[in-house]
């Protein structure tokens, strides 16, 4: 039978549980306004993703046609010369099972300003038997949902890289001890590694056009100085060391041509701009931007091509205390992501949904606890590498 019902979240009684179901949209959207440090790869603003959730297939084959060249010839009469010779490229997409757990005890709340929101007596352990507990714990939930975005997107990036158990042999790491367990853990997750771990290690295997080298010289720790070269230097190099077939992306599109940059090259090409264009025009605004206005806080203009942003990038830095500095040109839609669920699990939306129980039965040591679990499955792949240039260096502790 139902005993409370919030915002759409629905309370039943199931023995001597107490069991609700959320759904990740309806808690999320509560607190819209929670500030986040890793952008929302789910609102996929540049289309730099493919996103596809395949059910409980496990798996996704994707593939391509290469595209046909030079199919005209002379007229010979009755002479057949095929010359159409198209060849079919792709792969699988492996997806990996994720799991989150969790636990509030009652006691949390006690001998302090918050006990005075819950009931009395008995009624002290029950987490939801007040308007203002069950506020409480849509906070609560709410920085959990966020958690797990936040884990998705460090793990669709740089899970499983290298530089990680590196940085656990080397003690480079700057969390704590928990703390980077719990990271550690997290990030081994994933099958064939993130997109940027996949790319390193198509770097590594000698992939010429993801072999650029950002100059010693013109990074210092976590930023750009440009010792040797202006930023810009490099936003035109991407495009002088990509493959035939990403040069046509950019010849043909700019806007399709997306720079995806770190926060230190981001910042850097802010500073260019500041310093190069202290009074810009209209008309050169419009150049800059592609509109009248600015597209977004974390996006730039270069020679038609969007320059992105990607602060969560820094995360990595962070925790690890390797610098990688990066630069990508990618073409749209290059990055692939499978998952199990309606959507990816995001910072405003996303279906996968969690089980929270809480449990009353004193005997089994519960005495009030709420207990929260979810599953889903997720993997992601470059879907095309010679659509992808990059440069990039590492600054070692």
């Amino acid at each position: 039978m139902p005993i409370g019902k919030l915002e759409g979240v629905r309370f039943s009684l199931n023995g001597g549980n107490r069991v609700v179901e959320i759904a990740t949209d309806e808690v999320v959207n509560l607190f819209p306004g929670v500030a986040i440090y890793a952008s929302d790869i789910a609102a996929n603003e540049f289309g730099i993703w493919s996103l596809a959730s395949v059910g409980n297939r496990g798996e996704i084959k994707y593939s391509s046609f290469t595209q046909p060249k030079h199919i005209l010839q002379a007229r010979n009469g009755c002479v057949w010369n095929p010359k159409m010779k198209m060849t079919q490229v792709g792969g699988k997409l492996i997806l990996s099972p994720y799991t989150v757990n969790g636990e509030i005890c009652p006691d949390a709340f006690w001998d302090g300003a918050f006990e005075r929101i819950f009931g009395t007596g008995l009624e002290i352990r029950n987490l939801y038997g007040t308007p203002d507990g069950k506020a409480v714990m849509d906070l609560i939930m709410t920085k959990i949902f966020l958690a797990i975005h936040n884990g998705v997107y460090d793990a669709m990036y740089y899970g499983d890289h290298p530089l990680i158990a590196s940085s656990d042999t080397n003690g480079y790491y700057t969390a704590g001890a928990d703390e980077w367990a719990d990271y550690m853990d997290q990030m081994d997750v994933s099958e064939g590694g993130g997109v940027l771990t996949q790319l390193d290690g198509l770097r590594d295997a000698g992939e010429a056009h993801l072999a650029g080298a950002i100059v010693g010289g013109d990074i210092s720790d976590d930023e750009y100085v440009g010792g040797t070269n202006n930023i810009t230097y490099y936003f035109d190099q991407l495009y002088k060391i990509a493959t035939n077939d990403l040069k046509t992306v950019k010849d043909s599109n700019p806007g399709d041509f997306v720079i995806l940059a770190h926060p230190a090259e981001f910042a850097a090409y802010e500073d260019y701009l500041t310093a190069t264009y202290n009074t810009i025009p209209a008309n050169y605004q419009y150049f800059l931007t592609g509109s009248e206005g600015v597209l977004s806080p974390n996006v730039l203009m270069y020679k038609g091509s969007p320059v992105v942003r990607m602060q969560g990038w820094k995360r990595f830095d962070t925790i690890t205390g390797y610098n990688v500095h990066r630069l990508c040109a990618v073409a749209r839609g290059v990055m692939g992501a499978a998952y199990d669920v309606a959507n990816l699990p995001s910072a405003g939306a996303g279906e996968i949904g969690m089980r929270i129980d809480q449990r009353f039965g004193g005997g089994e040591g519960h005495m009030g606890k709420v207990y929260m679990m979810t599953d889903f499955k997720l993997g992601t792949e470059i879907l095309d590498h010679n659509l992808v240039s990059m440069y990039t260096v590492v600054d070692t502790p």
